[in-house]
């Protein structure tokens, strides 16, 4: 599943309802995220793969403050507005300039794969700066710099809302499965039933992350699963961004965030080295096809828009064997980061440790003060089997923060707990962890708000809304 053009919609509508006329606080963002600020709530936008996407957040974040702060700060919020069709939402701001007077913003997010991009532009639709600056030479769609008007990318020619009938439930089968499955059990003609769908989840949504034995399935407000296995949130938004948490392509590796960032940076540069190469080439080619009309001593010419910088004192044809070797060099540059990329070691964040299967039980039972079991696994097999097989969706899982360790569930049976039943339970886990030490963190929340990630081992989970407590043994 990849942000749709229906998300777009759907998230823009609740963001206007949730934050209209909020003023921003900061501006946090680094490589292609960025995150707007209203201090407790903001805007996140992750512009381009893996996991694209923009929506809401009640939750606070590690990302560094942005250099974007000295254009949005204090500017107030007005309304999110989707491009019908594309994956394009528009964030449009108003601030006060030094004078006083009344200035509007516009932030533009395209969240259009590869080459997806965050750009924001003044009133009279002048580009002010751009996550992604695209030079003249390296598109020949539009030059995104600033002081140049903004050009938005070529409109898509299929999309959900230029399709009907078994185009559109085909079209959505391979980007949004479960939605073409809810519109074909509405039973209507499938582009009517799109945008009934589209009204219901904007008007009064009912955000549900799906799941299946631990693992996120989907995000989506519809009704036909609602005896599924679910997590509710209380925003759409929320929803989503649980779901490209926990989303892994089966059999990938669970990366940490450190090696995340390296990962993201790798590719980053790969992209602009890439770019460099063929640019540089084009520049050598368009020198040696272009030779005539080059006058000795010249500074820079303009082919087809493309502006060259000459050395005035080479000859032309040494001018275009200076951009081909520098053509050689970005090759050499891409060809080592495609290899640091394919050799980069990519560890578990937080996994179990892969030892035999302990004789004995499979886990560990024990009673609280007030009388409720408590089960500790002591291998992946039984964590996963405990958490996902034994525990109630109101149950109590319980794991030492940030260290490998055993899954700890304690069995409500639908009563409230104490608190020393509670400090009971987050002792075990710390006890039965690599966290060593006489005292810890523990990390607790109700079993329906644990998730596996897609394609994780058995020992590995997320937790969707976790407490914190400290603990001494």
């Amino acid at each position: 599943m990849i942000f749709s053009e229906i998300d777009a919609i759907v998230v823009a509508s609740e963001i206007t309802r949730a934050m209209k006329g909020l003023f921003v606080s900061d501006v946090l963002g680094q490589e292609d995220e960025l995150l707007v600020s209203f201090k407790g709530k903001g805007i996140y936008i992750k512009a381009r793969p893996p996991d694209a996407r923009l929506h809401g957040t009640w939750v606070g974040t590690c990302l560094p403050r942005h250099s974007w702060r000295r254009f949005l700060r204090g500017a107030r919020f007005l309304r999110a507005e989707a491009r019908q069709g594309e994956r394009i939402i528009d964030l449009i701001f108003e601030r006060k300039d030094p004078l006083g007077r009344i200035e509007g913003l516009t932030l533009v997010a395209e969240l259009t794969g590869r080459y997806g991009n965050i750009i924001l532009v003044n009133a009279d639709g002048v580009v002010i700066e751009a996550m992604r600056r695209i030079r003249p030479g390296e598109s020949r769609a539009r030059v995104i710099v600033p002081g140049k008007p903004y050009v938005p990318p070529p409109p898509k020619q299929r999309n959900p809302f230029s399709l009907t009938g078994q185009e559109l439930i085909d079209y959505l089968e391979r980007y949004a499965p479960h939605l073409a499955e809810e519109l074909k059990m509405r039973g209507h003609q499938p582009e009517k039933a799109l945008w009934s769908y589209i009204s219901e989840s904007t008007s009064s949504p009912s955000p549900r992350l799906y799941m299946r034995e631990g693992e996120a399935l989907f995000p989506a407000p519809i009704e036909h699963m609602s005896q599924a296995d679910a997590v509710e949130f209380s925003h759409y938004s929320e929803a989503m961004d649980a779901f490209f948490r926990l989303r892994r392509e089966p059999g990938s590796e669970i990366q940490t965030d450190e090696e995340d960032k390296r990962k993201a940076s790798l590719e980053k540069r790969l992209a602009e080295e890439t770019g460099r190469a063929e640019r540089f080439y084009k520049m050598g080619q368009a020198i040696i096809a272009n030779m005539h009309r080059i006058p000795p001593g010249s500074k820079e010419i303009v082919i087809e828009g493309m502006a060259i910088p000459l050395d005035p004192k080479l000859s032309p044809g040494q001018n275009a064997e200076k951009y081909f070797e520098k053509y050689k060099r970005a090759k050499r540059g891409v060809a080592k980061l495609k290899k640091m990329l394919a050799e980069g070691v990519q560890k578990p964040s937080f996994s179990e440790e892969s030892e035999p299967e302990p004789s004995g039980p499979p886990w560990l039972e024990f009673k609280s003060p007030s009388g409720f079991v408590v089960l500790v696994g002591k291998s992946a097999k039984s964590n996963y089997k405990i958490t996902f097989e034994i525990a109630k969706p109101n149950d109590l899982f319980f794991h030492v923060k940030d260290s490998p360790g055993a899954h700890v569930i304690l069995r409500t049976g639908g009563r409230d707990v104490p608190e020393e039943d509670i400090l009971f339970a987050a002792r075990l886990a710390l006890e039965h962890s690599k966290a060593g030490g006489a005292k810890g963190l523990v990390s607790y929340t109700e079993r329906r708000y644990v998730a596996r990630p897609k394609g994780a081992k058995l020992g590995l989970v997320i937790m969707l809304r976790e407490k914190v407590i400290g603990v001494r043994l």
